[in-house]
């Protein structure tokens, strides 16, 4: 799935692009997302842009920093989930 259309105008090398594209698809899958043209695609996207901008440089470290920010946070009294 290609993040180009998020980009808005944001400066990223061809590798980078890629490779955010490639966290971007893959947590679109993760999170169970089929619809490419939704409220929650977009804010997907700019998670992954903002992760790449903090430094997440390739795709597994880019999707599991994405996937982080997905996560529910745990109840009070109850353990984190793993």
């Amino acid at each position: 799935m290609p993040i180009r259309p998020y980009l808005q105008g944001q400066a990223f090398d061809p590798d980078s692009i890629r490779v955010m594209s490639v966290a971007f698809e893959n947590a679109c899958n993760q999170l169970g997302i089929l619809d490419k043209h939704d409220a929650v695609t977009k804010i997907v996207a700019r998670t992954v842009i903002d992760m790449a901008q903090r430094g997440f440089r390739d795709e597994a470290s880019l999707t599991d920093a994405v996937m982080q920010e997905f996560r529910p946070l745990p109840r009070s009294g109850q353990p984190p989930i793993p």
